[in-house]
């Protein structure tokens, strides 16, 4: 997984219309996901720097899971009848 592919997939999403549905899943993934990773990490694991880090690439990690897995569900054919 790279930012590439996040970029990518974010922007096949607002292209299709999904501008709520990727709002949710930034917050989700981020503040609900990446941060209390991080904090975890690095306040009470004691990883300092380097555990904010690590939570926040599990935040875009789980964005880009998000992502893809509404990519892959969707219906293109429907889509283009929209």
């Amino acid at each position: 997984m790279s930012l590439f592919s996040l970029n990518l997939l974010v922007g096949v999403a607002i292209g299709a219309g999904w501008q709520t549905l990727v709002a949710y899943v930034n917050i989700t993934c981020y503040y609900i996901i990446g941060i209390p990773i991080g904090l975890l990490l690095a306040y009470v694991l004691h990883f300092q720097a380097q555990g904010m880090w690590i939570g926040m690439i599990c935040g875009v990690a789980m964005q880009t899971l998000g992502l893809i897995y509404f990519t892959w569900k969707t219906d293109w054919d429907a889509q283009v009848m929209l």
